[in-house]
């Protein structure tokens, strides 16, 4: 990127805004799964207890029948940005910490 950025500013700039997108993207798809998961624990559909605050489990349904679990993605994103905030050194840490 920083050679594409001496080359040209207008395409140093196209490169930092394409690389953006693609870890959007990429955290989009990593995290598809598990709001879903964090949107069924707050629902408490099918009998299932709920552990988590209704809020989380906010959904949008289209006319076909697909539900977004919008609350839990908002959830989802906003402790990734606070966890974003923390020491490398710490998530380490908390990361590899096994019950003995």
């Amino acid at each position: 990127m920083v050679i594409a950025y001496k080359m040209n500013v207008w395409l140093g700039r196209w490169m930092a805004f394409a690389s953006a997108v693609s870890i959007f993207g990429q955290f989009s798809a990593g995290l598809a799964p598990t709001a879903r998961v964090i949107w069924a624990m707050a629902n408490g559909t099918d009998g299932s207890p709920q552990y988590l605050p209704r809020f989380i489990g906010w959904s949008w349904q289209r006319h076909t029948g697909t539900i977004r679990p919008l609350g839990a993605i908002i959830f989802c994103g906003v402790v990734t940005a606070a966890m974003s905030a923390l020491p490398f050194v710490f998530l380490i840490q908390v990361c590899c910490i096994s019950p003995s």
